[in-house]
């Protein structure tokens, strides 16, 4: 079955199966058919690509949502026997069937209908198998570290991602697996072609590329971490001093549980820690929580933390009406409380600033206050009422042809949640809390007018007009390498963070509005390379610019030499000038490649190594129709 399938009739089957709770009877060799008619029975088997039959193989279904409540272990439907059949009740509407034994890639089949079914069959490819072992950097073994597999370089996109039965996974998507005691790691089920490995901990190689066949392995992918292990242990103490049990200590380059939780003396241990910065948690329901960066060295580390004087904050959050509303969203700064159906909340913070933020959909209400704690209170009782927002609107006039303008709140906040349109003509901004507001209204080239405003809870208020001044109008000319006019060209202007784009017309014309100041042009045309200049507008009057010719396409090909056999670069990247992107060539036989549209300038070719990044510069000159240059990931090539 494909990963991502568009086609909505897909979608909505997906959606279904997702939806569906029904329950399924299951156990761990086969399921009781005690008083299945036959019709009502699903047959099947699994074969590999010759038809063979392939035995022991466990069938996997949905699991109930009380399993996944319990987060109990996925638990097969049934085992093939010696001939690769198996038999199934009909468990459920639509059931969904999937085989993923190790060595072979996935396989599923939704059956559709009551019965009777006619034989299912699941055939079987053989997977790539992926191993390889985590050192450090004194060639010890490190158990615990994440590693990453995946395909191609990339996951699969479309309409929607189709979840499979776990313990199952697409081939095509990305999965894990950790280090053993041995620092060993293994990817049994991989889709056959090139893969990536990478590691979650600083290694000398951060992924590795490789290529496999079916049914094949690739071994010794190996990785060899930059960062010593430590041992880490510390104490953790209440606000009077005495040790506390029961906070919980996370550390992010923890190997290989980041958390752990502190004994009756207040004591934690981490066993392998790696060394660098890290950042670490302290938390408890009765003290509030520790947030810092820690810095460990390539030596055992001793903590002692004490814990600030938290603060309890309790109260009821209630809704527009003043009762309790469903599905409420009430958070202190990045931490969330969670709210009772009541609309009471208790939570215990450390001293600091807080923003709190309360927001309910159904009714719609908001409501934001902001709170100093010191750590002196014995507790901070909190009513908090949700209020229904309100709109503001303004009509915006003025602006050069096809620029909108825009409107927002100055000073709000990032979590204000607000929702922004046009109705009427009018500019709008929604869910607007009652209070005092400046209202900030700008157009492209960065002209701004504020408005102050008051609006009462659930009130839409309706501004005075915002009338913006006329521009002078800046128009030219856009030109091929033969002096041709040519239409369809985009002409981007811009002045710092500002970017205002223009259009030719069939005569290759272009018109646009501007205020005074520096201007850089950049005109772009498919089949051509763009045509760049500058220009100073000043004294507010319409300006013709100088023609903008483009110049021809030249082709840049090469050879990325210095790379060992097995290792695999699927592209090669070409950037101009201080560009943060650019095109992309796909590596050809022989490590090859070819960019065939770039154009005169400053370049750069990168490319991604087993996770290192080799690169070189060159010059395409004026005049120049093909240029060829060699990329090396040779140790001792010139610098990037």
């Amino acid at each position: 079955m494909r990963e991502n399938v568009c086609r909505s009739w897909v979608c909505a089957a997906a959606l279904l199966l997702a939806a569906t709770t029904a329950d399924r009877a299951r156990g761990d060799e086969s399921v009781s058919q005690k008083g299945q008619t036959a019709d009502q029975l699903l047959a099947g088997r699994v074969v590999d690509p010759a038809g063979k039959p392939i035995p022991g193989v466990r069938i996997w279904t949905w699991q109930t949502d009380e399993d996944e409540r319990q987060g109990s272990e996925p638990r097969p439907l049934a085992i093939t026997g010696p001939d690769g059949t198996f038999r199934i009740p009909h468990i459920q509407p639509f059931p969904f069937l999937a085989a993923c034994p190790p060595g072979w890639l996935y396989a599923g089949k939704q059956v559709f209908g009551s019965g009777p079914f006619p034989e299912l069959e699941l055939r079987l490819q053989p997977g790539l198998r992926a191993a390889g072992r985590v050192v450090d950097a004194s060639g010890k073994p490190v158990a615990g570290v994440l590693l990453w597999a995946k395909h191609e370089g990339r996951g699969g996109g479309g309409c929607v991602r189709i979840t499979v039965p776990p313990p199952c996974g697409y081939p095509d998507q990305g999965i894990s697996t950790s280090t053993d005691a041995e620092g060993r790691y293994v990817f049994e089920s991989l889709k056959p072609g090139w893969v990536e490995v990478s590691v979650s901990a600083e290694a000398e190689h951060s992924r590795l590329r490789r290529r496999g066949e079916p049914g094949g392995e690739i071994a010794g992918l190996d990785f060899v971490l930059t960062r010593t292990r430590v041992s880490l242990e510390g104490r953790v103490l209440d606000p009077e001093g005495d040790p506390l049990a029961g906070a919980a200590v996370t550390l992010e380059t923890v190997l290989p549980e980041e958390e752990t939780v502190t004994d009756e003396e207040g004591v934690f241990r981490f066993a392998q820690v790696l060394s660098g910065t890290s950042r670490l948690e302290v938390s408890h329901p009765d003290h509030g929580w520790i947030r810092q960066d820690v810095e460990i060295e390539e030596r055992p580390l001793h903590l002692d933390l004490q814990m600030p004087r938290g603060t309890l904050l309790q109260g009821r959050i209630l809704g527009p009406e003043g009762a309790p509303v469903e599905q409420v969203f009430l958070s202190f700064g990045k931490d969330y409380a969670d709210v009772a159906p009541d609309g009471s909340f208790r939570l215990t913070v450390p001293p600091g600033e807080y923003e709190i933020s309360g927001t309910c959909f159904r009714p719609s209400g908001k409501v934001r206050r902001r709170l100093t704690v010191t750590g002196r209170e014995e507790g901070i009782d909190l009513d908090l009422r949700l209020a229904r927002p309100g709109t503001v609107r303004v009509r915006l006039t003025g602006l050069p042809p096809g620029d909108p303008g825009k409107i927002d709140l100055k000073d709000r906040s990032e979590e204000d949640g607000l929702s922004f349109g046009t109705k009427d003509g009018f500019h709008e901004i929604d869910k607007v809390l009652a209070g005092t507001w400046t209202l900030v209204a700008s157009d492209g080239n960065g002209r701004v007018f504020e408005r102050r405003f008051e609006i009462a809870e659930g009130e839409t208020v309706t501004l005075a007009g915002i009338d913006f001044p006329p521009l002078p109008a800046v128009r030219g000319r856009v030109l091929d390498p033969a002096g041709q006019s040519v239409a369809q060209a985009q002409v981007t202007f811009r002045q710092g963070n500002r970017e205002i784009q223009a259009e030719t017309d069939a005569a290759g014309r272009f018109v646009t509005w501007l205020r005074d100041g520096s201007w850089t042009l950049r005109a772009e045309r498919d089949g051509f390379g763009p045509a760049i200049a500058a220009a100073e507008l000043s004294s507010g009057t319409p300006v013709e610019l100088p023609d903008l010719r483009l110049s021809r396409l030249v082709t840049a090909s090469g050879r990325l030499v210095g790379v060992a056999p097995e290792v695999v670069v699927p592209q090669v990247q070409a950037r101009e000038g201080d560009a943060a992107t650019g095109p992309w060539a796909t590596m050809e036989p022989g490590n090859r490649f070819h960019f065939p549209g770039l154009w005169p300038g400053t370049w750069t070719l990168t490319a991604d190594v087993d996770g290192q990044e080799v690169s070189t510069t060159f010059v395409i000159q004026p005049g120049d129709t093909a240029v060829d240059v060699d990329l090396s990931a040779e140790e001792g090539a010139p610098p990037k």
